[in-house]
């Protein structure tokens, strides 16, 4: 077989019926790329294990209200390194802005 062919390991059908993120990931993600179950992927995944190594100045910004990226998966405590910033806000997901069918800023700046 040609190396550059990719022979895709998931049920389209199957991935079709995900109706949650998890469900998709189990389904796409998992057999395609060989993880043990979606835990496992999560988890080797995660910026978790890299966190209390940032030294940069870096800022890390977070929704409560995010289903992709949950805030009680975020870094706390002696697991944020030096440089690293967390701000935490109670509502403003893009996931949201989504779901309202937010329209893109066309020539407004958000910090102008």
């Amino acid at each position: 077989m040609d190396d550059s062919v990719v022979v895709l390991q998931v049920d389209f059908d199957a991935i079709l019926t995900a109706s949650t993120v998890r469900e998709f990931d189990s389904l796409a993600i998992v057999p395609q790329f060989g993880f043990k179950d979606v835990d496992d992927y999560y988890s080797q995944a995660s910026p978790l294990q890299y966190a209390h190594r940032i030294t940069v100045p870096t800022l890390a910004i977070n929704a409560v209200d995010d289903p992709v990226c949950a805030h009680d998966g975020c870094p706390e405590g002696d697991r944020i390194g030096p440089g690293l910033a967390m701000v935490r806000t109670r509502i403003g997901t893009l996931a949201a802005c989504m779901h309202l069918q937010c329209k893109p800023l066309e020539n407004n700046h958000p910090l102008d």
